[in-house]
């Protein structure tokens, strides 16, 4: 059984590296995927890579994690679209410190997505 297939995940910097194997991984696996990242010329060719080779839906979006307001506009319009994703793969950002994201205060949250930087 796969549990993935159909599910909707919103990966953020999906345009290279991690994120975009997870792209790959979960289009393989029938997931449909929001791509978020600040390169969506990269996106624009991931999205027709893998709509080529899978029977999925891939939205794709331009996206600074850094700016708060663009993330709320993001929230907005997904929650509009009835799009809420059912995974967040949140990879973008600066890995900083050694803490695990539940021991992280908020001042190393603000740090990860370059708030108050």
């Amino acid at each position: 059984m796969n549990r993935i297939r159909g599910r909707r995940i919103l990966i953020t910097g999906a345009s290279a590296g991690i994120g975009e194997a997870c792209a790959r991984t979960f289009a393989q696996a029938g997931a449909d995927l929001i791509l978020v990242s600040r390169r969506i010329a990269r996106l624009e060719s991931l999205r027709e890579e893998l709509t080529m080779s899978q029977d999925v839906d891939i939205r794709i979006g331009k996206l600074d994690v850094r700016d708060r307001q663009a993330i709320d506009g993001l929230a907005t319009l997904l929650e509009e679209q009835d799009s809420s994703p059912d995974v967040l793969i949140n990879n973008a950002g600066l890995a900083r410190g050694l803490h695990t994201a539940f021991r992280n205060r908020r001042s190393g949250c603000d740090s990860l997505c370059g708030w108050g930087t």
